[in-house]
């Protein structure tokens, strides 16, 4: 028999952001601030599932002030685009299904067990000045087949 690993590691797992003003716009999908890149590193496909703590002082989750993305690091290589989030989504505060079926690399598909998600922020237009922070959380379960569209 041959069990299976449920593991994930963030090779990129901090954004910087620097200081923007209010109403100021910036994202990570032209890799400056370089977006997180969540890898598989267990032996089975995986769903993932992300979740944010609130960032803003006058802003709540979900809302379009703090949105992100998952795209495909390494063309050619794929999780399934059913059921993951590929366009700008209001971040979320509860766990959300975010990623289906991360592909793992087997010794063939080098550099397709990774996923990258990125963000987009929107200063609120009345946010008080100040160091703002959040914490993402990763949640992976195992990726079966059947799960949404396969």
């Amino acid at each position: 028999s041959i069990n299976s690993d449920l593991s994930i590691s963030l090779p990129t797992n901090f954004i910087e952001f620097g200081r923007l003003n209010v109403s100021d716009e910036e994202n990570t999908s032209d890799g400056s601030p370089a977006p997180f890149v969540v890898r598989n590193t267990g032996n089975v496909d995986q769903n993932i599932s992300i979740n944010f703590t609130q960032l803003w002082t006058k802003a709540t989750p979900p809302d379009s002030s703090m949105r992100y993305k998952v795209r495909n690091l390494t063309a050619g290589c794929f999780f399934v685009d059913g059921n993951t989030t590929t366009s700008w989504t209001n971040a979320p505060s509860l766990s959300t299904h975010s990623i289906h079926r991360l592909n793992f690399t087997s010794g063939y598909q080098t550099l397709c067990d990774n996923a990258t998600v990125d963000i987009h922020l929107q200063v609120p237009g009345d946010e008080p000045t100040g160091n703002k922070t959040s914490r993402l959380t990763f949640i992976s379960r195992l990726g079966e087949p059947g799960f949404g569209a396969d």
